[in-house]
């Protein structure tokens, strides 16, 4: 056996038929990397496009949350209020008897413009200076501008008492049928019409108010929060969060509470005490 040579011209060892096998695994392998990494691309931008479409939905519900956050109607019944007595954002005063209910919507009362629907029953407002101050009903409208007046809302009619400043009564089916009230006056109101009896009522204040408010217009909360410590004698905590907030109403220097209520309560805030201080915090 060692005698034997073998001629490698005549017995390669990688003939042409092998070459072409290996060249073909080559390329084979090749193709398969590449449609491994075409895959790979594949994967990784429908994985992107489904994230996308993830936090599209998670934005379009937060929104959603916000918008029916801001949007949301407050409804406030007689029969359940301690004091039957409701401050509203800009520091207007209602009263409900116990069959009345009034709904509103505080966080956009700065927005929408000062809008109340009374439902039913008997309702007093003691109306701030302002924009203007609006109460509908299913009946009409009783469209104000600083004023104390009753509303008492029937099943086809109201009926409206003027205490002191003007209001308008603005039946639903008709503007043109418009009546104008002054100190004094009364008013019976249907769908279509309007009806002023001859005589006057007697002036009389059912809402007490504090005396000698203040009033702001736009104020800058910090400074409001500034005037209510000196006023009450109080120290508020984070009082930072108030920097970028502003503040129209009244505060009445004889009520603390009712003042931080009205206040902080317009601006969204909550609020604790412990002593003289009143530490502060965002509505959840």
């Amino acid at each position: 056996m060692d005698d034997i040579k073998f001629d490698k011209n005549k017995f390669p060892l990688k003939n042409e038929i092998f070459l072409r096998k290996e060249e073909l695994g080559e390329i084979i392998a090749e193709d398969r990397a590449e449609s491994r990494k075409k895959e790979g691309v594949a994967i990784r931008r429908r994985s992107r496009w489904r994230m996308m479409r993830v936090y599209a939905c998670c934005a379009v519900v937060i929104i959603a949350a916000c918008i029916m956050f801001v949007t949301k109607e407050v409804t406030v019944i007689g029969s359940e209020m301690s004091d039957g007595q409701l401050v509203l954002p800009c520091g207007s005063i209602v009263k409900l008897n116990n069959d009345g209910m009034l709904s509103y919507r505080p966080y956009m009362w700065h927005v929408t413009g000062r809008k109340v629907e009374l439902e039913s029953g008997w309702a007093q407002f003691a109306v701030t200076k302002g924009d203007g101050f609006i109460v509908t009903t299913d009946v009409g409208d009783v469209s104000v501008l600083g004023t104390t007046f009753d509303v008492s809302v029937y099943a086809d009619s109201m009926k409206v008492k003027c205490h002191s400043g003007r209001v308008e009564l603005i039946p639903a089916s008709d503007e043109g049928l418009s009546l104008v009230l002054t100190e004094g006056e009364e008013a019976v109101m249907s769908r279509g019409e309007v009806k002023k009896p001859e005589h006057k009522i007697e002036e009389k204040n059912i809402v007490e108010q504090e005396p000698n408010p203040i009033y702001y217009d736009a104020a800058l909360l910090t400074e409001v929060v500034e005037d209510m410590e000196e006023a009450f004698g109080i120290v508020v905590v984070n009082k930072q969060l108030c920097q970028r907030e502003k503040y129209t109403g009244i505060i009445y220097p004889e009520d603390e509470d009712l003042s931080l209520d009205m206040v902080l309560g317009a601006c969204g805030f909550e609020y604790e005490k412990s002593g003289e201080e009143v530490t502060i915090s965002r509505i959840r």
